[in-house]
């Protein structure tokens, strides 16, 4: 019986992989899995949820969920890492066949030549993109339409800030305190 106390068995190992990458979909499945009996005993347990429980959140089994998904996850970055550089190289390819087999000498990169990630949810992010499609635009119509999202966020600021405009006026605390009311009474003479 998998035991929260003891060491891992190769058996509750296998059965905790299998856990973390979705091939076991419940902790009593895995719980199972990872235990000598037969099944058919296990499911007869009548305290077989508080077994798994204690089980699934002792230590040593959370610890090696959490080591298996790290494994996991950064083994799916490195295939998309490699996925990503296989079909750069094949549009580099391509257009190299396009452009006649010439090759462009690549610039060296730096590390201040690699590009950070950019939030274009940011309006000057925004329009520093716009602005460079609208000067590299081989297309007239690629630059035409960068204008008009220019011209339509322009325009929605503009209302924007038409609605946004608020009047105020200032009243003095009191008559006796406003600098008009004292100089008029100063003109007058009474005080």
């Amino acid at each position: 019986m998998p035991s929260p106390n003891k060491e891992l068995t190769l058996r509750e190992t296998a059965a905790i992989l299998a856990f973390s990458m979705g091939i076991i979909k419940t902790p009593i499945d895995a719980y199972i899995a990872a235990d000598d009996k037969p099944t058919a005993e296990l499911a007869k347990q009548t305290s077989l949820h508080v077994s798994v429980s204690r089980w699934i959140n002792s230590p040593k089994v959370v610890n090696e969920i959490k080591k298996f998904k790290k494994l996991i996850s950064d083994r799916l970055a490195d295939e998309r890492q490699s996925a990503r550089s296989e079909e750069r190289a094949k549009i580099e390819a391509e257009r190299i066949q396009d452009s006649g087999g010439e090759s462009e000498q690549p610039k060296p990169q730096t590390k201040t030549a690699t590009k950070a990630l950019i939030d274009y949810t940011d309006p000057k992010n925004q329009n520093r993109k716009l602005n460079e499609l609208i000067n590299t635009a081989d297309d007239p119509g690629e630059a035409l339409d960068a204008l008009k999202v220019i011209i339509s966020t322009q325009k929605a600021d503009r209302e924007a800030a038409k609605e946004q405009k608020i009047v105020r006026s200032y009243l003095p605390l009191s008559c006796a305190d406003c600098p008009l009311m004292q100089r008029e009474r100063k003109k007058r003479g009474t005080t």
